[in-house]
């Protein structure tokens, strides 16, 4: 919400937030148009790039059969 207020600072924070407790649903928040205003934002790809990490560790630990 912070986003479509132009709040960029409180919404990256809050998301930053949401990541480090373990929300990262980085498939999600690359399509979430609620996200556009924040995407030309240094902080907010630093955020990202953060989500997209613990995103791939989650993938690699919990979905990775072998047979």
């Amino acid at each position: 919400m912070h986003s479509l207020l132009g709040k960029k600072k409180a919404a990256v924070q809050n998301i930053h937030k949401a990541v480090d407790k373990g929300y990262f649903p980085y498939p999600y928040f690359q399509i979430d148009s609620l996200l556009d205003p924040l995407r030309d934002d240094s902080s907010f790809l630093e955020v990202m790039e953060l989500a997209k990490e613990n995103h791939l560790k989650f993938k690699a630990a919990y979905f990775s059969y072998q047979d």
